[in-house]
């Protein structure tokens, strides 16, 4: 609705659904309010198709792992060879061509600070200073 919006589109919410309309006063469609959402109301028309597809053609193994928020990698295959998920189109292997860096980042752990030390004792015994300065 916000992109309808940025583009001149007139929106207005009544109750339990909202009316869009072209700057020139041309309705383009009816939404109507379901739980957290806003569906069309097509009312039996076939709707016009008001967007466009940026990611259209095939794209890599790699790719798509990164599109599904780095799913493993045996998910992913059974996805794409039980046509599980529509338009998923990949070229080259069925495979990751690496360790995704992202997925190694994301696994990296803290070890706990278990060293203990003898607590300071005398005034200026050990002083931290901040030789960065503002950031």
């Amino acid at each position: 609705m916000l992109s309808l919006g940025e583009k001149g589109a007139n929106i207005n919410f009544n109750n339990d659904r909202a009316i869009v309309n072209l700057p020139d006063g041309t309705r383009i469609m009816i939404t109507v309010h379901l739980g957290r959402l806003y569906t069309i109301d097509v009312q039996g028309k076939s709707p016009t198709v008001l967007v466009t597809q940026s990611k259209h053609g095939p794209a890599s193994f790699d790719i798509w792992h990164q599109r599904l928020v780095h799913a493993g990698e045996n998910t992913i295959r059974e996805m794409k060879t039980k046509d599980l998920v529509d338009s998923m189109n990949t070229y080259g292997d069925l495979s990751m061509k690496g360790r995704c860096e992202d997925c190694i980042y994301g696994k990296h752990t803290t070890h706990p600070f278990n060293e203990t030390r003898a607590r300071e004792q005398e005034t200026l015994e050990r002083v931290h200073i901040d030789i960065w300065g503002p950031a």
